[in-house]
């Protein structure tokens, strides 16, 4: 998928503060962000360029003032660089568009105006991981002097850990299972389940789950099939944790307090196999099963 060339429309929009690369503070103490940092200085270490390119400390032409593109993420890391080279346009592309290691491909694309291309770009991405996700982005432009300007963005979206206030707790004493339709709230299933042994992998799998990263968050086919696991024990706030597909993220209530949305992971995988079943089964079910709402 061509990621550059399908979000190149948010070139116009970036903000001169999205030109300066976030350095490491003192208050960066989630260990994911550290993490997202280590991350971006190894990514803008990589970028490809040329011993004959001459490094510069400021966009070296009004073109790359600005980032290409930037993350949807508020938990941004990025980091940036730029050079000036005296070979052709042609040449310069060739160079940035090899892969460094360890990264693979992701987009390319070119912005213009009037029928004149102003600015070429190419797009990597790292192996994802998670506590983030990360890209390099190299943007190439001519310069008043005949020169080509080069400028690199490491981008790291770091996903925050979770307090040990969004955590189930190991005093949880029961599970209520069910499954329904989000448009018509009719439940196809509901179980509840107390085996300690059922209720612990229930609670390990919640507890393992990360907080959806915005950067990544896209779902073409959501489905309506939604997955309700409700947590309770003694003098424990209730835990009702709401998923859909994989992709959909994972709602959760505790105490009445709404918390940071979820990544789906394999949650709906997870009770279906509690239930006996799988998620394509139960699917079927939606055109036989009827019943009230989903557990509040």
């Amino acid at each position: 998928m061509a990621l550059l060339a399908a979000l190149m429309a948010i070139t116009a929009a970036a903000g001169p503060a999205q030109a300066q690369a976030r350095r490491p503070g003192p208050r960066a103490t989630d260990p994911h962000e550290v993490s997202a940092q280590r991350e971006a200085d190894t990514l803008i270490a990589l970028s490809p360029s040329s011993s004959t390119w001459t490094e510069r400390t400021s966009p070296p032409t009004s073109a790359l003032a600005h980032p290409i593109e930037s993350l949807a993420s508020p938990n941004l890391v990025s980091r940036t660089r730029y050079w000036e080279a005296t070979t052709s346009w042609d040449a310069v592309v060739a160079a940035v568009s090899r892969a460094p290691a360890g990264l693979r491909p992701s987009g390319s694309g070119s912005t213009g105006t009037h029928g004149v291309v102003t600015t070429r770009s190419v797009s990597f991405a790292a192996p994802a991981t998670p506590a983030w996700s990360a890209y390099l982005f190299v943007t190439t432009a001519p310069m008043a002097n005949g020169h080509i300007g080069v400028r690199a963005d490491a981008q790291v979206s770091w996903v925050p850990t979770r307090d040990a206030a969004e955590l189930a707790s190991p005093s949880v004493t029961s599970a209520t299972l069910s499954v329904w339709d989000s448009f018509t709230h009719r439940v196809w299933v509901r179980r509840v389940v107390t085996d300690p042994a059922t209720v612990r992998k229930l609670v390990r799998h919640f507890n393992a789950l990360t907080v959806q990263d915005p950067a990544t968050h896209f779902c073409p086919n959501a489905s309506s099939l939604r997955f309700g696991l409700r947590l309770t024990g003694p003098g424990l706030a209730p835990i009702v944790a709401n998923a859909g597909s994989p992709c959909d993220g994972v709602q959760v209530v505790i105490g009445g307090r709404t918390m940071p949305q979820l990544a789906g992971g394999t949650l709906a995988d997870t009770e279906a196999a509690v239930l006996g079943t799988t998620v394509a089964a139960l699917s079927q079910l939606a055109w036989s099963h009827s019943g009230g709402r989903p557990p509040t």
